[in-house]
């Protein structure tokens, strides 16, 4: 291979690492736990599942009136108590991959006669931005895998 092609190719090579680079920035990113599949992902949702019914769904969206941490969380108690949601422990104070605070609130609901788990983390990771990560598995599946998704928060960028 000739210098000229050799440092076209070499050219060619950064521009697509580049472009896949800027890809990836803006979307969202998180280290499943194990046993999730990852069902879709992009720049503002990634869903995930598991072969026996947990579901893990981040999404993010924009908040023009920059609503605090606190009001989110107030407004996110109120909809799922309001639902018949039971909050089942204190908040837990969390991180996600930059550094960002947030809150991880846990519930339980009986849906259709079954007792199901739910966990909810809700962080700001700029101002005008709301980025929601919501956790749900029938109770006994829910209990074992909470520890996991808990810690995979902080894995979640974008």
């Amino acid at each position: 291979m000739s210098f000229a092609a050799s440092e076209r190719f070499l050219r060619n090579a950064l521009l697509l690492a580049l472009a896949f680079g800027l890809a990836a920035c803006g979307s969202l990113r998180m280290d499943l736990p194990p046993s999730f599949l990852r069902l879709t992902g992009g720049e503002r949702e990634l869903k995930a599942t598991t072969a026996d019914e947990a579901r893990l769904w981040v999404r993010e969206f924009d908040d023009p009136e920059r609503g605090d941490l606190a009001f989110w969380v107030q407004a996110l108690r109120y909809d799922l108590e309001a639902r018949g949601y039971r909050s089942d422990a204190e908040a837990a104070f969390v991180r996600d991959a930059a550094g960002n605070a947030g809150e991880l609130h846990r519930f339980s609901a009986l849906l259709e006669g079954r007792e199901y788990g739910y966990a909810i983390a809700v962080f700001l990771p700029s101002p005008g931005l709301v980025r929601v990560v919501e956790f749900v598995a029938p109770r006994g599946r829910f209990d074992e895998l909470v520890p996991a998704v808990r810690d995979a928060l902080a894995s979640l960028g974008g």
